[in-house]
């Protein structure tokens, strides 16, 4: 899904949560006029909000026309062509033609069994950064680049910190134990994304080598940020961030059996330690952010809404910012809605600097295939940085 479908839906999802708000005050769900003033100001502030999503959604729609308008002027998209990587990297896309002398040796060739060329740096920061709007753990987590051929690297925590003593002022400095250190392991594996057409599409269709770039990327990184959030670890998948006690993260429950209250919220940001409490965020699925938005801060006599918003647009719940993610799990029995963390210290991505394109021509007669590789692994490291909400009783 698009940014800007994201805007609209967002919009559509804000106006519905109003509309149900006042729905609750007309029926006479509210029992005295402290909450009905607080649930009507609470759809004030959601359909400000959807107005704002929709204000966003067309400043994303007038990028999109004046870089189709761009492309239709020029015959390419605003990178920088100039760059002997990128134009490389889209020849062979559209033709098939191999880089010349001059040309790989500013690439990276890929050899053995993996093949193709390396995508220009130029490309690969653009999917990235798309992503990065799309999937907040991917700009929120620790994000380590490796290169090379080893797909194995090792993160550090400190397991025994620093020895501490009292010592009188003239009194012996007495050596004392070294920190140790722990160290998690990232294993990067492949994860391939595949798109097939002819020939005649790439030679009729403007700018169709970037066509397939984008759309390879974009289908890869929504299925990275689908796994970073879920993965079990397994099948060569990252461990994800909401599959509570298999990936070490300690969790609080939400006192109810299928749902979160206001309470359960603030239990979930208490139960971090100070520490690390400090600029943490929460990431929760835009229908859980719905669902507080009905919400009231705890012990205010409902005089004060849970969800606050900022100029932008941006969310936050009792002094901490909000990042909405449609991988996250909704709220239902045993589910682990609502993650609490210090994402940088809890959370850690590798991801190689190379992504490889390989266009094959021959296995399918009259058709080219399209295989982009990218080398990422994700997991869980500082498990006490993070605090899961599990809808439970207990």
């Amino acid at each position: 899904m698009s940014d800007v479908q994201t805007q609209y839906r967002r919009a559509a999802e804000l106006r519905q949560t109003a509309a149900d708000l006042r729905k609750r005050i007309d029926t006479g769900e509210v029992s005295n006029d402290s909450e009905r003033d607080l649930f009507e100001s609470q759809a004030q502030v959601a359909l400000r909000i959807a107005d704002i999503s929709e204000q966003m959604a067309k400043k994303s729609e007038a990028r999109a026309r004046r870089e189709a308008e761009h492309i239709i002027e020029h015959g390419h998209a605003s990178y920088d062509t100039s760059d002997a990587e990128v134009r490389s990297t889209l020849r062979y896309i559209k033709t098939g033609e191999r880089p010349s002398a001059e040309e790989r040796a500013v690439m990276t060739v890929a050899t053995g069994s993996t093949g193709g060329y390396a995508v220009a740096q130029p490309l690969v920061q653009s999917i990235l950064k798309k992503a990065h709007r799309q999937n907040p753990l991917l700009a929120l987590a620790r994000t380590y680049n490796i290169d090379g051929g080893n797909p194995t690297t090792y993160v550090p925590i400190m397991s025994i910190g620093t020895v501490t003593a009292w010592l009188a002022e003239a009194g012996s400095r007495t050596e004392q134990a070294e920190p140790t250190f722990a160290q998690v392991t990232l294993t990067a594996s492949d994860l391939a994304g595949f798109w097939l057409t002819t020939q005649t599409w790439l030679d009729s269709f403007t700018d169709g080598e970037q066509l397939v770039i984008d759309e390879l990327g974009a289908s890869c990184m929504q299925e990275l940020a689908i796994q970073l959030v879920t993965g079990t670890g397994t099948g060569n998948k990252p461990m994800g961030i909401a599959t509570g006690a298999t990936n070490g993260y300690t969790y609080v429950p939400g006192l109810a059996a299928s749902t979160i209250s206001n309470t359960s919220i603030l239990n979930l940001i208490m139960g971090l330690r100070p520490m690390w409490r400090v600029g943490a965020s929460l990431i929760m699925s835009p229908a859980t952010l719905a669902l507080c938005l009905g919400m009231a801060q705890p012990f205010t006599g409902a005089t004060q809404p849970l969800v606050n918003f900022d100029g932008e647009g941006n969310a936050w719940i009792l002094g901490h910012r909000v990042y909405e993610s449609e991988d996250m799990p909704a709220v239902a029995t045993n589910s682990y809605s609502v993650a609490f963390s210090s994402f940088e210290n809890s959370y850690a991505i590798a991801l190689h600097r190379n992504v490889f394109v390989i266009r094959d021509e021959v296995t399918i007669p009259g058709q080219v295939r399209f295989i982009v590789l990218f080398r990422v692994a994700g997991a869980p490291t500082n498990t006490e940085a993070c605090v899961l909400l599990k809808t439970a009783v207990s």
